[in-house]
């Protein structure tokens, strides 16, 4: 290189250093007006051009720098770094920002693909070739081929560069990262190398020993293999030791090594490592989990009630008592209590009974299912003379069922199926046994428990037995095919029974289907479909089957896909068996269904987006009364004017609701009508549709204003229609009856909402959906292949707890903002379980303007705050992506008027799996972080300093009186003037209702002043309050109880059994959560003072499954 031309490479290399692009600028127009193809002009406004952002360009210099000297290795590795970066962009779906240093040589060089990659690695081979000594260059190639999966290639590079360069930094981080990137590939291999895979790692390990991710996979190759002792050395060795080391999973090394010596029995040292990595990672919800099974901690009760709040005395009837469970302590043993049914026994079945009860008494499954096979056998042992033969008989089926059934789901459920098939038998054969009435009921109450979540004693953890349930319900739906159904409906009071049941059925069904508990839900389909076809003359109480059944096309809308029909087959199999009267329905549901068409739901139930009456119900309905006689009128016209002005409605909604109304009118899915429209008919739908819930708010008030001023509607005919309302709901309750009704109202709610998450999916496909889309498989695939490190066992468990979370603003697909957490296992209910309740707080840890950028993302999820309230735990969010659609999302929220809705996907389908909305805009600010940090640091009243400064700065912020007013009663609690601090306490508390007068957590905070003044019944009402407007919050069921049962105490009550609000609010909570630390402390508590066994006494109730 000439010396004027190096002398001119060290001044622009010096102002590039002290960032003086001016100056930069002057001299490369000097020295392209004297050498238009001079190399180093171009290079140099190449790497302005970087510093710029401007890949395009760069791209474009350094092709130019090349083709003027093209024997400089330099320019080449420029180049294929330019070319990298510029795949990274069009990965992430968006293009640099271009400023222009100076006029372009060319137009820019593009490519994508495979095109773009190719160029790459053109461009370091030719680097390479020039400068075969410089070890970088062969060190960027070869990680090159290993991002590319190229690994064998990738790692034969590497070593000759090793050996050539041993003393390279580059060279070096790259073999040891090309080691690990094999050996872990070779270790998830099918079947896994792990001889090679140890090879390559030990590499690693004796050029550092110490290293933290070789450590660790050479740990979970020799559990692996076998070799635990050496496998628990090398994973003790790569143990993090502070949270910010760049790993591949901080958690990870922890929780193989408690798991290894969980196994072993040392629970103490797995103790002591869980408790290590929680303290590195402490969101992790596996660490979390394991800790649970090394020490199952026992939390303290409730938190203590707040003084407080005035109210009128409510008047409240006297307690009534629930028979108490046999106390735990004198619990007689089997054959003693059913020694007087084995005497009554007829002498041919008596020894085999009496053995039957020996095995149970006993835990013998083998036993137990051999001699039940053998009682069935006996023929004709169910039509022995005597009633009280039978009836002992009878009793003792179900008695031994029930015993066996108390020990699942850790017992023997062989022992289960066997007698479950035998009391099914009896039920046919005693079914006309007045005293067995109850039998068949027991047989309900025990599939309904099954459905619901467990706990293990050993573990302490929370899980589902889908196989048991389905074996309950499938000796449910036996009993329901036998002959000794029409008998046992013979009995007094069977029938009511069973309408009960089958209503209680469907609003399971609609639970499963909302919870995407796929297998409980094809089961008790199956079950109802049984008995749609044993009772055709009961055809209206399977209705809900008409909304429940579309509904399930659509929330398991990804079987079809993978070629697992068994929905399909299932109503094949029915319509065979079906009653002359149902087998057309039967055979337009099986030809609907494998077609893929989506069976349309009743015009007159539909809802939209609220199950209150809404502005888009009412137009939607007027569409569909004016367009059902297939002509529309000048009158009508008016009308649809008429109400799109008095109504407001936006001219992008108007025409959505116009086009979805008259496609299904296309479609033959509209009601066919005789009659031009009619005002008093059309008022008559809506008055109905607003009374459905039993309430009528402000804003449905409005509404129906508004429509009778649209339709020149007089005050006489208004109260008219309105007394017709009333009327036809009087008689429709008199004959639905309470559960009928419940029933109902579930099943359409269920259905509305997969309907609506069904609507929030057309997000993935907008053009911001594709882009965020792409960045979520990303890291998706980033984790799957490191999950495979951890084998086959451990993958499925690791991609159910891992997610991403991203924000969505499209309100011409979806009405509000959105933030979508996607989970990429099989398994969706860990996610779930997360969110259960649907009760919400969320806020920004710090400004949430400063978290954006391209590329951004919060791996550990600390930016965002998800407080599941209801249960009182952190969701814990992971990798968020704090892209540009954050601030989107935020400005979305303002103009939905602080409305926002969680979006929880399965990613494989992009199927969703639950949609929460959410109100009450979002703290974006960081201020909410820092006081609850204050009140938590026992600083209150610096706490409510600076709340009160975040409802200054955003008033319609929800929840920041709440968090006033638990500051001011927290001050009063510990005795700082309560005088001044009281009453301030409670006024935040009542201008939290104010501004939403669902604030459950300001009315729970109203309860607790008023429980700590002693103002019993006042407490009551407001926590009453508060569980209405939150059905699931623990808080609220475990201060309930306990202040009903301080007021009873208080009133001098001496109970003579269990009180009836234990079963009916912390068996609710029980059944929602029953490991959670309210509930376990409760029930330990209450079972000391009533001596009773309280999860048994709560399976004599019927199970709610709506939070299963």
């Amino acid at each position: 290189m000439a010396p004027t031309e190096r002398e001119f490479f060290q001044t622009l290399s010096s102002l590039f250093a002290q960032d003086r692009v001016a100056d930069m600028k002057a001299l490369l127009d000097a020295e392209r007006a004297a050498r238009p193809d001079s190399a180093g002009a171009h290079f140099w406004r190449g790497r302005l051009a970087e510093k710029a952002h401007d890949t395009g360009l760069a791209i474009t210099c350094y092709e130019a720098a090349i083709r003027a000297a093209p024997q400089n290795p330099a320019f080449h590795a420029f180049l294929a770094q330019a070319l990298e970066r510029q795949r990274d962009l069009e990965a992430l779906g968006s293009a640099a920002p271009r400023q222009d240093p100076g006029p372009a040589a060319g137009p820019p060089s593009r490519g994508t693909g495979s095109g773009l990659l190719a160029r790459i690695e053109a461009s370091w081979r030719q680097a390479v070739a020039l400068a075969p000594r410089q070890g970088a260059y062969q060190a960027r190639l070869a990680w090159f081929l290993a991002d590319q999966g190229r690994t064998a290639e990738a790692f034969d590079q590497i070593q000759a560069a090793f050996q050539d360069f041993p003393q390279d930094d580059d060279v070096r981080t790259v073999w040891i990262r090309v080691n690990l990137k094999l050996g872990s590939a070779l270790a998830s291999s099918q079947p896994p190398d792990l001889p090679r895979a140890l090879e390559h790692l030990g590499h690693v390990l004796r050029l550092d020993p110490a290293h933290g991710d070789a450590n660790l996979f050479t740990g979970l190759c020799l559990k692996k293999a076998g070799r635990l002792d050496e496998a628990v050395a090398c994973l003790e060795r790569s143990l993090p030791e502070r949270p910010d080391e760049q790993r591949a999973f901080l958690f990870l090394p922890f929780f193989e090594l408690a798991t290894i010596l969980l196994e072993r029995g040392n629970r103490d040292r797995a103790r002591e490592i869980v408790r290590r990595g929680l303290a590195i990672d402490p969101q992790s919800p596996a660490l979390r989990e394991l800790l649970a099974r090394t020490d199952p901690v026992r939390p303290a009760a409730p938190p203590p009630p707040l003084p407080g709040a005035a109210m009128a005395p409510v008047a409240r009837p006297a307690a009534r008592p629930v028979p108490a469970a046999p106390p735990i302590a004198i619990r007689q043993p089997l054959t003693a209590r059913l020694q007087g049914d084995l005497d009554a026994l007829p002498a041919p079945v008596r020894p085999v009974f009496a053995d039957l009860v020996a095995a149970v008494e006993s835990g013998q499954g083998n036993r137990i299912e051999s001699l039940a096979r053998k009682l069935q056998g006996l023929e004709p042992w169910t039509n022995l003379a005597g009633t009280e033969a039978r009836l002992a008989m009878g009793g003792l089926c179900h008695a031994l069922l029930q015993e066996v059934f108390d020990t699942l789901p850790a017992g023997d459920a062989r022992g289960y199926r066997s007698l479950l098939t035998l009391t099914v038998k009896a039920g046919e054969g005693l079914g006309d046994v007045p005293g067995l009435r109850d039998l068949v009921p027991g047989l309900f109450r025990q599939a309904e428990l099954l459905a619901r979540a467990f706990v293990d004693p050993g573990t302490g953890e929370e899980t589902r037995h889908d196989q048991l349930y389905e074996i309950a319900i499938h000796g449910v739906r036996d009993w329901l095919a036998s002959a000794g159904l029409r008998s046992w409906l013979a009995l007094e009071g069977s029938r009511e029974i069973l309408v009960s049941q089958v209503s209680r059925w469907m609003r399971d069904l609609a639970n499963h289907l909302q919870n995407r508990r796929e297998d409980p839900f094809f089961h008790l389909l199956d079950t109802l479909l049984t008995a749609q076809a044993a009772l055709p003359a009961w055809a209206p109480s399977f209705g809900g089957l008409a909304f429940l059944v579309p509904a399930a096309r659509k929330a398991f809308h990804d079987r079809p896909l993978t070629g697992e029909d068994r929905f399909g087959a299932l109503f094949a199999a029915h319509a065979g068996r079906a009653s002359p009267d149902l087998r057309p329905e039967f055979d337009r549901l099986v030809q609907a269904w494998q077609r893929g068409l989506i069976p349309p739901t009743p015009p007159v139930h539909r809802f939209t987006d609220s199950p209150e009456l809404t502005v888009e119900f009412v137009y939607r309905s007027a569409l569909e009364e004016i367009l059902g006689d297939g002509r529309v009128t000048a009158e009508e016209e008016v009308v649809l004017q008429s109400l799109r002005d008095f109504l407001e409605i936006p001219p992008h909604e108007f025409q959505r609701i116009f086009q979805e109304v008259t496609d299904r009118k296309q479609a033959n899915q509209l009601p066919v009508l005789d009659r031009d429209f009619s005002a008093e008919e059309f008022l008559f739908r809506i008055l109905e549709k607003m009374m459905e819930d039993g309430q009528i708010s402000e804003a449905e008030r409005e509404i129906i204003r508004r429509v009778s001023n649209a339709l020149l509607v007089s005050q006489d005919t208004l109260a008219r229609v309105f007394r017709r309302v009333k009327e036809t709901g009087q008689t429709v309750s008199q004959s639905l009856g309470e559960e009928t009704r419940l029933e109902r109202r579930r099943v359409i709610e269920a259905a509305d909402q997969v309907e609506r998450e069904g609507r929030a999916r057309s997000l993935f496909f907008t053009e911001q959906g594709q882009r965020v889309l792409g960045r979520v498989k990303e890291i998706f695939d980033a984790f799957r292949a490191t999950t495979r490190q951890a084998g086959k066992d451990k993958e499925a468990a690791l991609l159910s707890r891992f997610s991403v979370t991203a924000f969505f603003c499209e309100p011409q697909a979806f009405p509000v903002p959105v933030i979508a957490v996607f989970v990429d296992g099989p398994n969706v209910h860990p996610l779930r379980l997360r969110f259960k309740g649907g009760r919400l707080g969320t806020w920004f840890a710090t400004d949430a303007a400063t978290l954006v950028g391209a590329g951004n993302l919060d791996a550990a999820g600390k930016a965002l705050v998800v407080e599941n309230e209801a249960l009182g735990f952190p969701v814990g969010l992971q990798n968020v992506l704090l892209e540009e659609d954050l601030l989107r999302f935020l400005r979305g929220i303002d103009a939905a008027g602080g409305k926002y809705a969680f979006l929880l996907v399965q990613h494989g389908f992009l199927s969703p799996v639950a949609l929460i909305p959410r109100k009450g805009w979002v703290d974006a600010s960081g201020l909410t972080q820092t006081g609850l940090g204050l009140l938590a640091d026992g600083l209150p009243e610096e706490a409510a300093a600076l709340f009160a400064e975040l409802h200054r700065r955003q008033p319609r912020l929800h929840d920041t009186w709440t968090r006033i007013g638990q500051c001011h009663a927290a001050l009063a609690l510990r005795g700082t003037d309560p005088g001044r601090h009281l009453p301030l306490a409670r006024e935040a508390f009542q201008k939290e209702l104010e501004l939403d007068p669902a604030a459950w957590k300001a009315m729970l905070g109203l309860g607790r002043l008023a429980k700590q003044a002693e103002r019993w019944d006042e407490s009551v009402q407001w926590l009453k309050k508060a569980l209405e407007a939150a059905p699931a919050a623990i808080p609220v069921l475990g201060e309930l109880v306990t202040t009903l049962y301080d007021r009873d105490r208080r009133d001098g009550i001496r109970f003579s059994g269990i009180p009836e609000y234990l079963p009916l609010y912390l068996g609710r909570a029980h059944g929602i959560l029953p490991g959670h630390p309210v509930v376990v402390s409760l029930l330990e508590h209450f079972g000391r003072i009533f001596q009773a066994d309280l999860p048994r006494v709560f399976r004599q109730f019927p199970a709610d499954t709506r939070f299963q």
